[in-house]
């Protein structure tokens, strides 16, 4: 496990990095794998019987933000920690990149919130549907989960401001219609003939609609199995 902080006694080193082993692991991480310490090769069990040794076999999963290539050059960093880690690269989007799944994440992060605090589930209105399909999501999935529990706990958040004020009214008009799309969807589980009934509009304006605004029905279908 890597644990990132900054060091309170040398500001000047910025953010470092420091691992976090346990004190039995140490000397073997040391070594390197598929190497024991010799302490272990004469370990002996209760009866004087020799233990066999085990091999450790770790994997190493690290979550940071953009830059860590220039924090290394800027020194805020170290190289050779970020060579060790550096095996294999996943981008994970953001949520304002993926809004087909915003709605589906947004559904378990309210049951998960609603067994924490023992509450019911809250039943989402249409607002916050269009809400959810509008909103850029600068906090990601934290931010999410945190609207989740004030939903559970029925505490009154403030407006969110109306960043669409400025657009001329085609583009609020668009932006509207995407989201109640996507809200009649998410309402439906993506069942396209009752979208069709409450949306009411003709199957072929819908799917242009759809093509239009880049939305994926399956996205909001239940998974199988």
């Amino acid at each position: 496990m890597t644990a990132i902080y900054a060091c309170p006694h040398r500001p000047d080193r910025g953010v470092e990095p420091r691992h976090i082993v346990p004190r039995r692991d140490r000397e073997h991480l040391a070594r390197g794998p598929g190497q024991v310490a010799p302490r272990a090769r004469g370990a002996r069990g209760h009866a004087g019987r020799r233990r066999p040794a085990r091999a450790l076999d770790l994997r190493v999963i690290a979550a940071a933000k953009p830059g860590l290539d220039q924090a290394v050059e800027d020194g805020r960093f170290r190289a050779e920690l970020l060579f060790r880690l550096d095996a294999v690269r996943l981008r994970i989007p953001p949520l304002r990149e993926r809004r087909d799944d915003v709605p589906l994440l947004f559904g378990h992060l309210l049951h998960q919130a609603a067994e924490r605090f023992g509450r019911e589930v809250p039943t989402i209105d249409t607002a916050t549907l269009a809400y959810l399909g509008q909103h850029d999501w600068p906090g990601n999935v934290r931010e999410l989960d945190n609207l989740a529990k004030r939903l559970v706990l029925r505490v009154e958040a403030d407006a969110p401001a109306d960043k669409d004020g400025d657009l001329p009214l085609p583009a609020r008009v668009d932006k509207f219609e995407e989201a109640t799309i996507r809200a009649t969807l998410h309402q439906v589980s993506g069942d396209v003939r009752s979208a069709l009934a409450a949306l009411g509009i003709p199957r072929k304006t819908f799917y242009d609609k759809l093509k239009r605004h880049e939305i994926d029905v399956e996205a909001y279908r239940p998974t199988k199995g």
